[in-house]
């Protein structure tokens, strides 16, 4: 047996000792992110990451918090021992009910990241110590950390801490406790602590006897006194057991028993986060996610960071949401599914999720950071993609977005009923996948096919919409509460009126069948849902004055407008509303893409600043530090060529000179300071 211990030990010290951190991610992963310490060091020196107020670890506990310890090793990655010209991995993993998040690190030296770990985990009473297994050594803490280590490579997995809970401890404990009261009775028993049953004085002792009892008149009022005479003396018996040497001995013992069985829960928890990273150290090339084309070739770019998503894992989970034997015990529980499915059916969507990319990369430029996002898919799901994105967004919405105090816009031109399509058949798929699918699932989505009127849901509006954030806006808010009377010495509910901000806004779309619209609208009428307030205008009628003469909904030849902006709603969107000062013709070259939007941060943040007496919107001090440093954002959907989409994102900084990385650390750090 030691031979064959040994032999296993040094497979694994082999396997582990040529580890690459790319080589440590599963293919299971729901997603990676890769970091790349080269690059960043180029922009950064990450020896100042120590002195930056908003890493340093404030907790002064016995017991450090997972996210304290994460921003306290990567302070200092050189003391650290991590190899600042390598690259970090972040991957997430779901193991049946619980999920972990995994960091893997490039290091240099494992003697120094041990030495660094139990630094910042370990106390004076709790001194910690890694585990060996082979050429990798592990230390798992507080049943949510787990940390392992080979000559080159690091694992840190931060795990959700599963819910403990024992079946029948209760009903158990009443069923152990009686058995001890039991004996206990039996003591006293014995010890005639306990009197006889009073039935047997009764009948051995009855007032009346057999012959009497004929003769007895039932309404003859007996003398109560009588019977107490013949009734002995009932000693008075103790039925607190609580300070008996029996139950105190059996409380301690059961208290015990619970502590043993919890610490076995999780004994056997920890070592489940033990296994899970031997299984990662010497897993094969085949379930390793580089064995993956697409993914080595994003990986391999040198980007700042990347981001992998493989669709394929996720027809798998949506496979299983549609389970019938699904329940809060079991909803995950693989092992038993294993067991159970004996014939597996063919995964139909998987020929939508499979053979298709999605990564992103990003870059932290001079004063912005960019990020661009490639969906490169396959024919099946091509069908879907391209009848979803095949129409343009209206130029009209422009005319009646105000620019003055814009904060923000996002437009976006979609198919609904090509949408609509798309998601049933993904659960279409799923079900007719699922061996043990709930047969509910696949009735309901059939009976909605059948009752919804889909030229009401799909066609009384054509699919484009804009929504802009045009400024600040108050209002009063009427409430209730408690005021003491000092005359009547009593306490009575006043209403009170107290102003508050919620943004501007304007929601657009066009209609593409006027007589549905007409239809719905004239039914909300009759509900006294809306109520109209002028021509082709009407208010919410929902029983609140801040709601009822706030919110608008408006039409215009082919437009539809709901919007909190009076004036618009009820004097510019059919007046005169000056070209200049609304948005126009600036977006018109991104008419023809699905998405685009716009954001104004420093506008934002000022208005939320100047508008925050009640400080609903938080610091005013931290809105304006933002506003300081942050200058706009912007993403774009670009039209799709062949199998591919692509979605460009960029957050501008005011400061245009600096690495963005440096001036988004410095802003933390300021924030931090903010009190």
């Amino acid at each position: 047996m030691k031979k064959y211990l040994i032999l296993i030990l040094l497979l694994i010290s082999i396997i582990a000792h040529s580890q690459t951190p790319e080589k440590l991610v599963p293919a299971n992963a729901d997603f990676v992110i890769s970091i790349n310490l080269a690059s960043l060091s180029q922009k950064i020196n990450f020896n100042d990451l120590g002195n930056y107020s908003f890493l340093q670890n404030k907790n002064k506990d016995n017991t450090v918090n997972t996210q304290a310890f994460i921003k306290e090793l990567f302070r200092m990655p050189e003391k650290a021992g991590f190899n600042v010209k390598g690259k970090i991995l972040l991957f997430s993993e779901n193991h049946d009910s619980i999920s972990n998040f995994t960091y893997v690190v490039s290091i240099t030296n494992n003697k120094l990241f041990k030495k660094r770990v139990t630094e910042i985990l370990g106390t004076i009473k709790n001194e910690l110590k890694f585990s060996k297994y082979g050429k990798f050594e592990i230390l798992n803490y507080n049943n949510s950390l787990s940390i392992s280590c080979s000559k080159n490579v690091a694992l840190i997995s931060i795990w959700s801490r599963p819910y403990y809970y024992s079946y029948n401890d209760e009903e158990l404990y009443n069923i152990e406790r009686n058995k001890v009261i039991n004996i206990i009775d039996s003591i006293r028993y014995s010890k005639n602590q306990i009197p006889p049953d009073l039935n047997e004085v009764i009948k051995s002792d009855t007032i009346l006897d057999k012959k009497n009892e004929e003769n007895f008149d039932s309404n003859e009022i007996i003398d109560s006194t009588v019977i107490e005479e013949v009734l002995p003396d009932v000693p008075y018996y103790d039925y607190d057991y609580s300070n008996d040497s029996l139950i105190k001995q059996f409380e301690r013992n059961w208290t015990a028993k619970l502590r043993e069985k919890e610490a076995k829960f999780w004994h056997l928890h920890d070592e489940k986060m033990s296994q899970n990273h031997i299984k990662l150290f010497t897993q094969k090339n085949n379930t390793q996610m580089i064995a993956d084309k697409g993914f080595a070739d994003v990986y391999n770019t040198g980007n700042d960071f990347t981001l992998w998503i493989p669709l394929s894992v996720y027809s798998k989970k949506l496979i299983s949401m549609f389970d019938k034997r699904k329940n809060y015990y079991q909803n995950n529980d693989t092992a038993k599914n294993k067991k159970e499915i004996v014939v597996e059916k063919q995964n139909t969507l998987s020929e939508l999720f499979d053979n298709n990319k999605f990564f992103g990369i990003g870059n932290f430029e001079k004063g912005k950071i960019e990020m661009n996002f490639n969906f490169e898919f396959n024919n099946k799901l091509k069908a879907h993609i391209e009848k979803i994105n095949n129409g343009n967004i209206n130029p009209e919405f422009f005319k009646y977005i105000k620019s003055d105090n814009l904060m923000g816009l996002t437009c976006m031109s979609i198919n609904v009923e090509a949408w609509s399509d798309f998601y049933i058949d993904i659960f279409k798929r799923a079900i007719e996948s699922n061996n043990n699918a709930d047969k509910k699932f696949a009735i309901g989505l059939e009976l909605l096919d059948l009752f919804i009127n889909k030229d009401v849901i799909f066609h009384t509006f054509k699919g484009d919409a804009a929504l802009a954030f045009t400024g600040m806006k108050s209002y009063l808010k009427t409430f209730n509460t408690w005021e003491y009377d000092s005359l009547t010495f009593e306490s009575r509910i006043v209403q009170q009126t107290k102003t508050k901000y919620i943004p501007e806004f304007v929601y657009i779309l066009t209609i593409e069948n006027k007589s549905n619209l007409d239809k719905i609208i004239s039914l909300l009428n009759r509900l006294e849902a809306i109520k109209e307030n002028g021509k082709n205008i009407w208010t919410i009628n929902s029983g609140k004055n801040e709601i009822d003469s706030s919110f608008f909904i408006v039409t215009k030849d082919n437009l539809f407008f709901i919007t909190n902006d009076k004036k618009l709603a009820k004097e510019q969107i059919y007046g005169n509303l000056s070209s200049t000062r609304v948005v126009a013709n600036t977006y018109n070259s991104y008419l023809s893409s699905s998405s685009f939007g716009f954001w104004d941060a420093s506008i934002m943040f000022k208005l939320m600043a100047e508008n925050n007496e009640t400080k609903e919107f938080g610091n005013s001090a931290f809105l304006n530090k933002l506003g300081e440093k942050i200058n706009n954002g912007f993403y774009y959907a670009k039209p799709i060529k062949s199998n591919q989409s692509e979605t460009s994102v960029s957050i501008e900084l005011k400061n245009r000179e600096n690495s963005s990385l440096l001036e988004i650390l410095n802003l933390f750090d300021d924030l931090n300071k903010i009190k």
